[in-house]
């Protein structure tokens, strides 16, 4: 009804014919159009202009919607792969159970490092030195990286003692135990940057 009103304003009070008045005028005509507003009702996100403030449910809260809608797109992007996604199922050498073999593949996968110390950039007191980079300064090296080196590397038997603390459920496995179920674990080939 307003919009109306401003084209009959528009129509009546304006005697003037020069160029930049029609211009001025039929822009006018488009702005209050019914099309466009149609399109605006429709651009909007506003369920009360539709349903009216007291009849709006609860449960069709414009907020909750959008928080339960999946992403499609962005939750793969940004989703972290499990150790199994990464690498699957593999051969059993040495009998492990189900949740001892989980805990392998996620050692093998991990990025802690078992020498870090609590602060940034600073090892634990007297550290392995197969534990750290052999070169200065001397990093710790993630569980990745000595498990899964790209120089043909055999994992150092002092990581073990730290894979028995940190996954309690091989606390039980002898070093060779673990070397041989490692094995077809670290043949599956997984980028770090993957993780």
């Amino acid at each position: 009804v307003n919009h109306s009103l401003a084209l009959c304003a528009l129509d009546c009070n304006v005697v003037e014919t020069s160029a930049a008045s029609v211009v001025f005028q039929s822009m006018m005509r488009f702005l209050f159009s019914d099309v466009y507003a149609l399109l605006l009702l429709l651009a909007l996100p506003c369920k009360a202009l539709v349903f009216g403030p007291s009849r709006i449910p609860r449960q069709l809260s414009s907020v909750d919607c959008r928080a339960r809608a999946p992403c499609l797109f962005f939750d793969s992007l940004f989703k972290k792969p499990s150790a199994e996604e990464l690498i699957g199922p593999v051969a059993n050498p040495a009998n492990f159970s189900e949740e001892e073999l989980a805990a392998l593949k996620e050692a093998s996968l991990s990025e802690e490092a078992p020498a870090r110390g609590p602060e940034r950039y600073t090892t634990i007191d007297n550290p392995p030195a197969a534990l750290l980079n052999d070169v200065f300064p001397n990093f710790p090296l993630p569980y990745f990286t000595l498990f899964r080196n790209n120089r043909g590397l055999t994992t150092p038997p002092e990581v073990w003692d730290f894979v028995r603390t940190r996954w309690p459920v091989l606390a039980g496995k002898t070093n060779e135990q673990l070397y041989e179920a490692l094995g077809p674990i670290t043949a599956v080939k997984v980028d770090f940057r993957q993780l």
